[in-house]
């Protein structure tokens, strides 16, 4: 039997130790949602599905991706970049982009952009 997003809430939830309750008190603080005991109810007896944007709140509060919430995939924990891998790369780089950004007059900063259309331009295959 496939797993589905009701089978895999009811396992996550109770390897938790939470009851229906609690998991909805406890979504609702995080997430600023209002989903109620019977809301999760209906989920984990598939009776109603939720929400792509309560389904991926689930997911980000049980630490696993939506592919397996849904049954998509069996790989249950989400992988985290390494440090200093591309993560942190690209942080540097949108730093170092928003300091030269605020320097910038804004017809400087229209310069910048029109050169990097004209980089993209130049290297396309």
């Amino acid at each position: 039997m496939k797993a589905t997003f009701g089978s895999r809430l009811r396992a996550l939830r109770k390897a938790k130790g939470l009851t229906q309750e609690e998991l909805a008190g406890n979504l609702n603080r995080q997430f600023g949602t209002k989903i109620t005991r019977t809301t999760i109810n209906k989920w984990e007896n598939e009776t109603h599905e939720p929400l792509l944007n309560q389904a991926k709140k689930v997911a980000e509060f049980f630490g696993v991706s939506l592919d397996y919430m849904v049954g998509q995939s069996d790989v249950k924990e989400i992988k985290t970049p390494a440090p200093g891998g591309v993560g942190a790369w690209l942080d540097g780089q949108l730093s170092r982009a928003m300091e030269i950004e605020a320097q910038l007059s804004p017809e400087d900063l229209e310069k910048w952009f029109d050169h990097g259309e004209l980089l993209k331009l130049r290297h396309k295959p």
